[in-house]
């Protein structure tokens, strides 16, 4: 009678097997950061931070036929020594956790925590710079084509399962958010992409703002050369003012002069609204566009002086000059030098009438990506600020004549079932 129970039980283990698939995987990523005006212009009297800094996640994912799948991913992210050996401290939390039901060959819903990676990333990505990353408490519906493609993006936030009242106290996240999304390939070089959002920022009064991002983005690749343009117009309600006037215009163009080196010149103007207008206690309009949850540290300066824990309400305009170099066909090396100028008017708070020059300064980034193996990478970088007095009024601390550098090194092991 044993052995008919294990018979019965190994068939069935192997018909599960052929129904569903499990796949364990993850990723252990630390990285050592030197820094001495990274995010910030160090003062006379700043000494030089050191730290280390890990993530260490582990991913699930479940797939029964091609009916429906999920996947799980978990992490604790955490500083080297900042828990002792009697602490009782957490960091460990649900990064990913959906599941996607695939109703025909072309429709699919998608539900649960997930990453929102659309376009190049401007407006939405997963920040994986970061490394607590980035996802969104939403549903999905998908319409897949051959050369096209729609998303349907849905969400509402909440702080807690309340009894009474909605109020959502969460002043860097939004309360809901609706979204959608075409993709067309015209030919093997053209490609094209719209995105309609609306987003609802809850206000201290109780009351929702809603803002509304609409725009597009255009990409060209053939040979040796490569383009890529966007424009995005935004309108609504601020969380603080009554109206939002803004926009943004960013254009990258690539061109490979060997297999191994590629030149990159990108431009980017983001609104920003005039000191004076905005520090008048009447105005009721900004002028200020927000990049939302889209890249800071990837294309506005790896020291995150912008848009990372400080969005500069006069705006901004980055013009960069990029190479790539692949030495070997495991290690390549960047260059990045980026001008930055405020986009509006820049004045100090002491004296609103007398604004400054535009001009804020030159970052220098430097870096390198060695694949040690198939699944560890090892990558490193150096950066420093050149700034000017300018960026002094806009920082509002800090002297330009300190020098502002960072250091880093980071190695990622990815593992996989």
């Amino acid at each position: 009678m044993r052995s008919k129970v294990f018979i019965i039980f190994y068939l069935c283990m192997g018909y599960s097997h052929l129904q569903a698939q499990f796949n364990l995987g993850g990723e252990i990523r630390p990285r050592f950061e030197y820094r001495h005006g990274a995010r910030d212009l160090p003062g006379i009297d700043d000494k030089a931070a050191v730290h280390i800094t890990q993530r260490s996640r582990l991913n699930l994912s479940y797939t029964f036929e091609k009916k429906w799948e999920a996947y799980l991913s978990v992490q604790d992210i955490r500083v080297w020594g900042e828990q002792g050996d009697r602490g009782d401290a957490s960091t460990f939390n649900l990064y990913e956790g959906w599941a996607q039901v695939n109703l025909t060959d072309r429709w699919k819903v998608k539900i649960g925590r997930q990453e929102l990676d659309y376009d190049d990333g401007h407006l939405f990505n997963p920040r994986n710079w970061g490394q607590t990353g980035r996802t969104h408490d939403v549903g999905v519906v998908k319409f897949i084509d051959s050369t096209f493609q729609a998303h349907l993006v849905a969400g509402y936030s909440q702080n807690r399962a309340k009894n009474f009242d909605s109020f959502y106290e969460q002043e860097d996240y939004y309360k809901n958010l609706q979204m959608i999304w075409l993709n067309k390939d015209f030919s093997n070089h053209w490609t094209a992409s719209f995105k309609a959002i609306n987003r609802g920022l809850q206000r201290a009064d109780s009351t929702i703002a809603y803002d509304q991002t609409i725009g597009g983005n255009l990409y060209f690749q053939q040979n040796k050369l490569s383009f890529r343009g966007l424009a995005y117009g935004q309108i609504g309600e601020g969380r603080e003012v009554e109206r939002k006037r803004a926009y943004m215009i960013s254009a990258q163009a690539g061109y490979y002069l060997s297999k191994k080196f590629q030149l990159l010149l990108k431009a980017d103007i983001l609104s920003g609204t005039d000191t004076e207008k905005a520090m008048n206690p009447l105005n009721q309009e900004t002028n200020s566009f927000d990049v939302l949850y889209g890249y800071r540290h990837k294309y506005y300066g790896h020291l995150d002086y912008f848009y990372l824990n400080f969005t500069p309400s006069t705006g901004l305009e980055d013009i960069v000059f990029s190479f790539k170099y692949k030495a070997t066909p495991r290690l390549t090396t960047k260059f990045d030098l980026h001008t930055f100028y405020a986009q509006s008017t820049l004045a100090p708070l002491s004296d609103l009438q007398s604004p400054v020059d535009s001009r804020l300064g030159e970052e220098l980034d430097l870096g390198f990506e060695y694949l040690a193996y198939d699944n560890v990478k090892i990558k490193g970088g150096y950066s420093q600020m050149f700034a000017t007095e300018s960026m002094e009024v806009l920082k509002g601390e800090g002297s330009k004549d300190e020098i502002a550098n960072w250091f880093w090194l980071q190695a990622s092991f990815k593992f996989k079932q």
